[in-house]
């Protein structure tokens, strides 16, 4: 949310109190709301207003909202992952599946864990096929 986000959030907070027969918040308390969910869009913040207007009988403090907002956060976060899993596979699997490309690769990961490099092709050849079958399911 920006400043001028501030009067939407300001009615959006008196029709919900309106609605769940409370005294809306003044110029402080819209403050302090807006303080707390800065950090998220506006349409985000009156989405979750609206969802707990529609599961809750009271009034939500700033942190009811917050904890609505990071849990969307967290799920739209767990989505792209998965969706994206598989393309990060792809990418993996065309690295690993040429053994020079892969002896580099595992050579850099190497040096960054400061781990020894194997000394012999089988042993690279035995640290490629693990980290390419490493999401294989167990037999």
């Amino acid at each position: 949310m920006n400043p001028t986000d501030t009067p939407v959030l300001k009615s959006r907070l008196s029709e919900m109190a309106d609605a769940l027969g409370t005294k809306a918040p003044g110029e402080s308390g819209t403050k302090a709301w807006f303080i707390a969910l800065k950090d998220f869009a506006i349409d985000d913040v009156v989405d979750a207003l609206d969802q707990w207007l529609r599961t809750k009988p009271k009034m939500p403090a700033p942190a009811d909202v917050r904890l609505i907002l990071a849990g969307r956060l967290s799920d739209h976060i767990e989505r792209q992952s998965v969706a994206r899993k598989a393309e990060f596979a792809v990418g993996a699997q065309r690295i690993l599946a040429d053994p020079q490309i892969a002896r580099v690769h595992l050579d850099r990961c190497f040096q960054v864990l400061r781990k020894s490099a194997p000394s012999s092709d089988f042993e690279w050849n035995k640290e490629r096929l693990a980290i390419a079958h490493q999401d294989d399911p167990m037999p």
